[in-house]
């Protein structure tokens, strides 16, 4: 849910192994909230559900930073230590 549990929406899971189930929630916008719990039948029909005690399991959604934005990033860290360097360098008396 991103409504604080208003509506919900069953996302099947797939089992992957004899004792693990596993399901992808989809993306959404950057800065939403998603709350999840999760609900299992077995072949009789009942019913287990896994809330976190009514506080649902949440996550808020980060943005993503491309690799482009990264190398800038990395880039001009590098050029301001190298100018910080020389500038240090430069102030330090000779011998």
């Amino acid at each position: 849910t991103i409504d604080n549990g208003a509506t919900w929406t069953p996302i099947p899971m797939d089992r992957v192994s004899s004792q693990t189930f596993q399901a992808t929630i989809p993306g959404f916008q950057e800065e939403t909230c998603v709350s999840y719990k999760i609900v299992a039948y077995d072949y009789a029909g009942n019913k287990a559900e896994n809330n976190n005690d009514n506080s649902y399991y949440t996550y808020h959604v980060v943005p993503e930073y491309s690799a482009n934005m990264i190398l800038a990033m990395f880039t001009l860290l590098t050029i301001l230590t190298i100018i910080f360097t020389r500038k240090r360098k430069r102030q330090q008396p000779i011998p």
